[in-house]
């Protein structure tokens, strides 16, 4: 009962603190800024902020580089507007990839490569080729198409006349040799259609230097 006598003592006396004038300064003097002494005001101008500085732009100067030099090998046939290096093999048996190969008098590429150009070649036709450090013209003298001959294993062995039952004239075609007569150069690439892994025909051109 003590307790509860002695709490609302201390809250009446709370009260009246906060209600009481010189608490809530009621009888505090206003603040007048006319008494002020003006001179003590010093008058600060702001300068104005310099521009921005105007940067030109200087387009960069890039190094140029002299085209890289066309390589063309030492042996090499130019023929249907392009220059195609030959290469010696020891064997028709040898895949000629992007290139010509050459055994004995016969040269042969593949025709979806860098012989295919040749089968628009016709009698009369032109050519040069490098061999040896001696460059040569030639001129087209005959055009043969033969039939590919496969074996058991579908393999292709050697060549045939279109249209013959048999024959094997691989060998005359490597000496370009045609219908009796042999000739400096013989040029070789596949057509027909495909069969076995190749196509079925061989397109041959043969050719003396002028």
């Amino acid at each position: 009962m003590k307790v509860k006598y002695l709490f609302m003592i201390l809250v009446s006396s709370f009260i009246g603190i906060m209600s009481s004038s010189e608490f809530l300064m009621a009888d505090a003097a206003p603040v007048v800024f006319s008494d002020l002494d003006k001179s003590s005001i010093v008058e600060t101008v702001i300068p104005e902020p310099e521009p921005e500085p105007v940067i030109e732009y200087t387009a960069p100067v890039y190094a140029t580089y002299a085209a890289a030099p066309v390589y063309t090998p030492a042996n090499h046939i130019e023929i249907a507007g392009q220059s195609i290096g030959v290469t010696d093999v020891a064997s028709t048996a040898m895949d000629a990839g992007w290139g010509v190969n050459k055994y004995g008098k016969l040269l042969y590429g593949h025709s979806n490569a860098a012989f295919g150009g040749i089968v628009n070649y016709g009698v009369g036709g032109t050519f040069t080729m490098t061999y040896g450090g001696v460059t040569r013209t030639y001129q087209v003298m005959d055009v043969k198409i033969y039939d590919v001959v496969f074996d058991a294993n579908g393999a292709a062995v050697t060549i045939k006349p279109a249209g013959a039952p048999a024959g094997n004239l691989m060998t005359r075609v490597a000496n370009a040799t045609s219908s009796g007569i042999t000739y400096d150069l013989a040029l070789m690439t596949c057509t027909g259609v495909p069969m076995n892994g190749t196509m079925s025909q061989r397109f041959v051109l043969f050719a003396n230097a002028i």
